[in-house]
Formats: C-alpha cells, sequence, structure tokens
C-alpha cells in the first residue's frame, strides 16, 4: 500500500512538472514582462542552442508599441513556424525578419529545410500536422495577410502582416 501511495505521489509530481513547462512554453513570462521582440528574440536563441541550426533574427524600425493581441499572434506564429522547422524542415538555416511601420508589423520566417508542396496544406489537419493551419487561422483572426512561398526541396518562407 505504502508502495502504491508514493508510485502515485511521484506520478503527481511528474504531471504537475510538465503542466508547469507546458505552461511557460504557452505562456511564457518574457512575452508579457519584455514583449514579442525579446520573446521571438528567446524563441531563436533556443533553436541555436538546442537544434544547432544556424538562426538569426533582424528587426527594422523597432522599438514601437504593439497591440498586445497582435504581439501574442506574432509570437504564437513564430513558435509554431519555429517548430515546425524543428520538426519537418531538415533546415540548417533561419532566418527570422520583424519590420515595423507606421502602421504595419511584418514577420517573415525563412528557411532552407526540404520545403514542400503548398497543395499539401489542406491534407494537414487530415495528418494531425496542425501547425500551418493554427497560423492561417491566427492570421484570420486579425484580418492580417499570410503569404507562404515553398517548394520541395527549396526551403520555406512564411510571411505575415497585420495592420496595427
Amino acid at each position: 500500500m505504502a508502495l502504491e501511495i508514493g508510485t502515485i505521489k511521484d506520478t503527481l509530481l511528474h504531471i504537475s512538472d510538465d503542466t508547469k513547462r507546458l505552461a511557460l512554453a504557452l505562456r511564457p513570462g518574457i512575452l508579457d514582462d519584455l514583449g514579442p521582440v525579446p520573446a521571438i528574440r528567446w524563441l531563436v536563441d533556443q533553436l541555436n542552442d538546442e537544434e544547432s541550426i544556424e538562426s538569426k533574427i533582424s528587426v527594422k524600425n523597432y522599438p514601437r508599441q504593439l497591440n498586445h493581441e497582435i504581439g501574442t499572434h506574432l509570437f504564437r506564429i513564430a513558435q509554431e513556424a519555429l517548430n515546425n522547422i524543428r520538426r519537418h524542415a531538415e533546415a540548417t538555416r533561419v532566418v527570422v525578419t520583424l519590420e515595423f511601420n507606421q502602421e504595419t508589423v511584418r514577420m517573415a520566417i525563412r528557411d532552407n529545410g526540404k520545403g514542400f508542396s503548398l497543395r499539401n496544406i489542406s491534407r494537414f489537419s487530415k495528418q494531425h500536422k496542425l501547425g500551418m493551419i493554427g497560423i492561417q487561422e491566427r492570421v484570420r483572426l486579425l484580418d492580417g495577410i499570410l503569404k507562404i512561398d515553398s517548394k520541395p526541396g527549396k526551403g520555406t518562407n512564411i510571411s505575415v502582416e497585420f495592420c496595427d
């Protein structure tokens, strides 16, 4: 009986730790404390450190305050795109570009990975590959513009633009 209680307690502690890690991944403090640009820089640095993918970020015409909702969506889109690169692209280089203009903000994420056929996007949800679908939904929610340029063997470039 005591052994079972100890096992249950260990399992609950592991679940608690996993939940904390998941919560941090979904809403890291850096996003709330410092904003989307440092948070996206943090994602790029993680890709460099953890995956040994040469990852860079370029920020143009910053700083200016962003609508909180747009900042959160930019972070989530970057997070999803970089996770897709990590899991599927077999890339060795990634460049994230953020460009702030007077009324718009644009983010482009370009990799040199294996790319994919744009015709396959509609099949991603059936294959439980929801990252690109999530990006499309986030852009649609804010009436943004999404451009995806990818070809097998040629890498991928994802560009989003929002009016602020």
